[in-house]
């Protein structure tokens, strides 16, 4: 472990804050630096995954929409509505049979959107919501984000 830091979860309670660990290689020639996040964690949104998921699915205004601005839902549903081109071709290339027809039966010119609706609804992958579905992606192909 090299340190920690606090991250603080944007619209929400100030209570909710989560302790981040950072760990940097050890090899002189890398130095490379890691942080671990809890799988409630949306990487990059600043966000639960359940806040993502309830906002993208058009909760009321007294449930998470409160919390999240308008261009952030905007934003979000247009990532969700760009094309899911790179992400079939990962899954298309998987080792798993079950994983290679799903993306066969969602096709390159499915949506994120499309991915999200096909993964919960048949399991791939036991997947069943937007936190275990962004799980398997980064772990197929790191740095590729579903949102």
């Amino acid at each position: 472990m090299h340190d920690h830091l606090q991250r603080v979860f944007v619209g929400e309670p100030r209570a909710a804050r989560i302790q981040i660990v950072r760990y940097i290689c050890a090899a002189a020639d890398c130095r490379a630096t890691w942080r671990i996040l809890p799988a409630f964690v949306a990487r990059h949104l600043w966000r639960r995954w359940t806040t993502v998921a309830r906002t993208i699915a058009g909760e009321p205004l007294s449930a998470t929409r409160a919390l999240v601005p308008a261009r952030t839902r905007r934003r979000w549903n247009a990532r969700l509505a760009s094309a899911a081109r790179q992400l079939v071709h990962i899954l298309a290339d998987h080792d798993d049979d079950h994983v290679v027809t799903f993306a066969r039966v969602a096709g390159f010119e499915a949506t994120r959107r499309d991915l999200v609706e096909l993964f919960t609804a048949g399991r791939v992958l036991g997947v069943h919501g937007l936190a275990d579905i962004a799980a398997a992606i980064h772990e197929l192909e790191r740095g590729v984000r579903l949102m």
